[in-house]
């Protein structure tokens, strides 16, 4: 088995991934500007952009699940209230 080597010039996707988003949300550039600084043009960069994005939603959406103390009751428990 032979591990996927990265095209050239492309930096390896998470870490660009991370990349664009500090670069879009903490220094404010543009796509363009993100694209021009990693070598890759402005339609890829929106589109990891959105992925970061999108993975950092789902991370924080698993950490608030594993933190919560709410307890759920199964259906179908006890008693009936079909009467």
């Amino acid at each position: 088995m032979t591990a996927r080597a990265n095209k050239p010039g492309r930096p390896r996707k998470t870490t660009d991934n991370r990349a664009i988003l500090r670069l879009r949300e903490e220094e404010g550039l543009s796509f363009s500007e993100i694209g021009a600084r990693l070598g890759i043009g402005r339609s890829l960069v929106w589109l990891r952009y959105r992925q970061a994005i999108a993975s950092k939603n789902r991370h924080k959406s698993y950490k608030r699940e594993e933190n919560s103390t709410e307890v759920v009751e199964p259906h179908g428990g006890g008693g009936s209230d079909n009467g």
